[in-house]
């Protein structure tokens, strides 16, 4: 297409030929570009083009910027609208701060870190050889008593320290809540009843040695030593703790009869038969 430009130009005149404007720069003609106009288009998901400024929005010098009053976080076409500060998950907490524009958003793990954090478990009570037991409510300590099998035998022993001669001194010795009671032994000659409870240890206090207990009376058994003797109790018996709630102890009164002041021990060999 011939382009009829004017003859003589000064220098920055222009000349519009099909739509494109050329400018004479002192030497030669140059095309400035295209003076039709375009319209963009709107930009979509395989488009290229512009998009609308809406509301909570802004652009200033080519910086586009977001209201914090007004998020919209989109998930597979659901809309999450954050209204509030703060946003409360299971075990977590979204919090956003700042002003203006600007927001700062901190997540806080506030679930449990240790097993007795949980609000259905209750540690007290915790240690070796324990267990965790449900009792239709929440989990709670509780002894292992499955696949533990036989028992080895075991003693317990006590002393009652500066015991004077045919005084009597209460001693607890550490057994099972019940036992298979196997033999007595004592460091000194010594008259030694084995009881229930301590109850029973105060009602027998005033027993003489030549009297035999009642039936009943809370008394296990009872030997009467020379110094450093073992008794082996035969038949064997069992021995049991009756508190109230069941423990390990095992309560023994012992009278010295060995003639002198002394540290008189009492140890006790048994099984234990109960958990």
């Amino acid at each position: 297409m011939a382009i009829n430009f004017p003859n003589s130009p000064s220098a920055n005149d222009q000349h519009t030929s099909g739509g494109v404007t050329w400018t004479w720069d002192g030497t030669t003609w140059k095309a400035d570009g295209a003076t039709a106009s375009y319209i963009l288009p709107t930009a979509a998901a395989n488009t290229l083009g512009g998009i609308k400024v809406g509301t909570g929005l802004t652009i200033n010098s080519g910086t586009l910027s977001a209201t914090a009053s007004a998020i919209t976080v989109q998930e597979e076409g659901t809309p999450l609208n954050i209204a509030a500060t703060t946003l409360n998950f299971v075990g977590t907490s979204v919090t956003a701060s700042g002003t203006g524009a600007t927001k700062t958003i901190t997540i806080t793990d506030s679930g449990a870190t240790t097993l007795g954090a949980l609000t259905d478990v209750d540690t007290t009570g915790a240690a070796n050889t324990k267990i965790l037991k449900h009792n239709g409510t929440s989990w709670v300590v509780g002894d292992d008593v499955s696949g533990t099998g036989l028992q080895a035998r075991a003693t317990g022993a006590a002393t009652s320290t500066s015991l004077a001669n045919n005084a009597a001194g209460n001693l607890t010795i550490v057994a099972a809540k019940t036992y298979s009671l196997l033999k007595i032994q004592t460091s000194h000659a010594a008259w030694v009843t084995l009881y229930t409870d301590t109850t029973s240890r105060t009602n027998d206090a005033a027993r003489s040695e030549t009297t035999d207990p009642l039936p009943g009376s809370g008394v296990l058994a009872e030997v009467i030593t020379s110094d450093g003797a073992t008794q082996i109790i035969t038949p064997g018996l069992i021995g049991w703790n009756n508190e109230g709630t069941p423990t390990t102890n095992a309560y023994v009164k012992v009278v010295n009869k060995s003639g002198s002041t002394a540290d008189v021990t009492v140890t006790l060999h048994f099984v234990a038969i109960e958990a």
